[in-house]
């Protein structure tokens, strides 16, 4: 009895050693797949996974769902760029790593570059690897860039999409429930106030509504930065673990310098996360102000009719403490450092390194790749684009809609001018500035660029619909359903302009269709979304009838009934 309790003491120190030892023997495991540096023996990765195991991720039906639905493809990254030759030189790289992985490989990969002026890239469920033209612009070798290209591709050849029933989840919840706080912002800017038994627009001219349309906008792209942050931290820790590990395997291969190039690499991502948190900050506080001023409108003007205060008591909060707070729950959970710190990651590295490849040799950096890259016509000007975005972007926040018009104007005279990303944000800040006009025809010029996303739909929509153009706003939502066709329900993502609209014209039957398709989802989001619109401002100046707030009330009610935990979006 004593020589056992002393085996099972000696295992349990030994356990206990390898999870306190450090960031990369944390991750030992008897598990040839799950090892994060070696599972008992000396080697990399790349030879310790089971083959077996990763024919079976790679085949997995979840992972070749995901890969077709909205949002989880490459075209659908936010601020991309057609970039022909960056893309060819990047796949060219990508194609040489790829080489040198033993095991079966699942979907080919492609190379895509956003204007985002970070250090960020990302893998998608359809294969494609997105880097910022940030990053390519920070990179200073071609052992870092290898690396980086090695890490994203570690998730795809890992199965990691397969794994993460949690990655669907996140994006798909995030990009919905930022509808609701965009929507109810825009519809509380434009709300009827009472006055007695008269209701009125709280604005009543169009300088003012122009105004309303404005604050709302920054609530809108305050949303947009915020839910890219969070998408960018999707990963489980073990998962980005394991791509550190297989990218310095992939990135040795070549006879490229790992060691220095995680140094560099893990370096500047600190630098980047510093900098989202803080404009995450700055996110938060644009939507706390909002949603406060909110609240306080509603409190102020009195927005309840006859008999019917409990219902906008009840989904006042859609637009009201409850969003804020989520916003503010959302960042908090980010930026609680989910995943392991920069220098947790360089020490996990270094010490897989040292273990699994005791010889290596470290030679200089080399420059070839990248300095080609960089000295392309097509990439200096993407640059000019990014930082017009970039800057336009931070005036926008500050509310200072003509000088932002002034910044994005040299993105405007690239040769991106007429790509989605460049229209669209364009037609955005066009808005904002009161120019209505310009915007709409500045989303006809997005609208025609293969790269059109359903966002950019979506958004001309909306602001045709704040203009009361309600044929024209539907005639959009067709185009956007029909570019997004092959996607598994197109619909469901124009649901809550549907719901508005027809409620809006007092059209009850059919809004009330498309309410109920909405709660036929079981998405929380989608339905707080739907709901937002349905108790906007009417065609003929007045709120919803008691009739349409009775039936109203009651499909909120049958969404309370199973209102998720949104805390789960983040357990992993």
């Amino acid at each position: 009895m004593e020589r056992s309790r002393l085996i099972l003491s000696g295992l349990v120190a030994v356990l206990a050693a390898l999870v306190m030892a450090g960031p990369a023997s944390a991750q030992f495991s008897l598990l040839p797949d799950r090892g994060f540096s070696v599972d008992g023996r000396r080697g990399p990765l790349i030879t310790t996974v089971d083959p077996a195991r990763i024919s079976q991720r790679v085949a997995d039906a979840q992972g070749r769902v995901l890969a077709g639905e909205s949002g989880n493809r490459g075209e659908d990254a936010k601020l991309l760029l057609a970039m022909p030759e960056t893309e060819a030189a990047l796949m060219g790289f990508i194609n040489e790593l790829d080489a040198a992985w033993p095991h079966e490989r699942g979907i080919p990969p492609r190379a895509r570059v956003t204007a985002a002026p970070g250090y960020g890239a990302q893998a998608f469920p359809d294969g494609s690897i997105v880097l910022d033209v940030g990053l390519l612009a920070d990179v200073e070798s071609d052992d870092e860039l290898a690396l980086i290209l090695g890490h994203e591709l570690a998730h795809l050849r890992l199965g990691h999409f397969a794994d993460d029933a949690g990655f669907r989840r996140t994006r798909q919840m995030i990009t919905a429930l930022g509808q609701v706080y965009t929507g109810a912002a825009f519809a509380e800017e434009l709300r009827l106030v009472r006055s007695g038994d008269e209701y009125r627009m709280r604005v009543d001219d169009r300088d003012e509504i122009a105004a309303a349309n404005a604050r709302a906008t920054r609530v809108a792209r305050a949303v947009e930065d915020m839910t890219d942050s969070f998408l960018q931290g999707a990963w489980q820790r073990n998962q980005e673990d394991e791509a550190d590990a297989l990218g310095v395997d992939l990135t040795l291969r070549l006879n490229l310098n790992a060691a220095q190039a995680a140094n560099l690499m893990l370096e500047r991502y600190n630098a980047d996360f510093q900098l989202r948190q803080a404009m995450t900050a700055e996110s938060v506080e644009v939507l706390t102000q909002a949603f406060a001023e909110i609240s306080a409108a509603q409190a102020r003007n009195n927005l309840t009719g006859a008999g019917a205060g409990d219902f906008w008591q009840q989904l006042g909060r859609s637009g009201g403490d409850a969003l804020r707070q989520r916003a503010i729950g959302w960042a908090l959970r980010y930026f609680g450092q989910r995943h392991r710190t920069p220098d947790a990651r360089r020490a996990g590295i270094t010490r897989y390194i040292d273990r699994a490849y005791p010889d290596a040799d470290a030679p200089d950096l080399a420059t070839d790749r990248i300095s080609a890259i960089k000295a392309s016509a097509e990439f200096q000007e993407a640059r000019v684009v990014s930082e017009a975005l970039a800057t336009s972007d931070r005036l926008v926040q500050a509310g200072q809609f003509r000088d932002a018009l002034l910044a994005i104007d040299p993105a405007l005279k690239t040769r991106y001018r007429s790509t989605a990303t460049v229209a669209n944000r364009a037609a955005a800040v066009f808005a904002a500035a009161g120019e209505d006009a310009q915007a709409i025809r500045l989303y006809e010029i997005a609208h025609a660029s293969p790269d059109q996303t359903v966002d950019g739909y979506y958004a001309h929509a909306g602001l045709l619909t704040r203009l009361r153009r309600f044929d024209q706003a539907g005639a959009v939502i067709d185009r956007g359903v029909a570019h997004a066709a092959e996607t598994q329900d197109p619909e469901k993502l124009f649901l809550p302009l549907r719901v508005g609209i027809a409620f809006q014209r007092r059209q009850t039957e059919e809004g009330m269709t498309y309410l109920r398709r909405c709660v036929g989802y079981r998405e929380t989001a989608l339905e707080e979304a739907c709901i937002s619109q349905a108790i906007a401002l009417r065609d003929d100046g007045t709120p919803p009838t008691f009739e349409e707030a009775a039936r109203i009330e009651a499909a909120r009610r049958e969404m309370n009934t199973r209102t998720m935990d949104w805390s789960t979006i983040f357990s992993n």
